[in-house]
This record gives C-alpha cells, structure tokens and sequence, in this order.
C-alpha cells in the first residue's frame, strides 16, 4: 500500500511524498522505501 503526503519543504512550502510499507510486523518491524520524494530511498525500524 502506498500512502501519500507532503512535508515541508524550503521556505516552508509542501513538497509532495509518497512511501510504500515493505515490511510490517507488529511490535518488531516496520520497513518503508520512498517512492516520490527526496527524502531518502529507505527507511527501517526494528
């Protein structure tokens, strides 16, 4: 599932983003890869 957003950006303008869950377990795992933004190709929480 891809959930959208927007964050802020220079001068305080929206800068659209969007990231796909890619890894879910409850209580030990979440792992995401951004899909349009520049914030970062992958993040993960253990």
């Amino acid at each position: 599932m891809t959930y959208r957003q927007r964050v802020a950006g220079p001068a305080g303008r929206a800068i659209p983003s969007a990231y796909t869950v890619t890894a879910y377990e409850p209580d030990s795992q979440l792992a995401s890869e951004a899909t349009a933004d520049l914030s970062g190709p992958t993040t993960a929480a253990v």
